[in-house]
């Protein structure tokens, strides 16, 4: 028994596989700062219940923002010298909670 046999019919014409969703890979995403990936999955028997003839759906998509050690040290200039220090080989660090 479907509710909507029109969205019925076009699910059945789905090719291989009874899931479909939505991957996303930001940019950047590696570094001392960057996004993670993000996905959504979806079982073919349950897109009638989100997805109706005529509407639009709206998927509100959350990014994962990681910020990793490392990225902003303040030092004591006296303790480095005049001139700093080379961070430009500095590798990120373990994400910061």
């Amino acid at each position: 028994m479907s509710a909507l046999p029109q969205l019925a019919g076009r699910a059945a014409a789905v090719p291989r596989g009874e899931s479909l969703g939505i991957q996303i890979t930001p940019r950047p995403d590696e570094g001392f700062v960057h996004y993670t990936r993000a996905a959504l999955r979806a079982q073919k028997r349950n897109l009638p219940e989100f997805l109706k003839p005529d509407q639009t759906t709206l998927v509100d998509i959350v990014l994962r923002w990681v910020v990793r050690r490392g990225v902003f040290v303040m030092k004591n200039t006296e303790l480095v010298g005049p001139k700093g220090e080379d961070f430009t080989k500095q590798r990120p660090g373990v994400p910061i909670t």
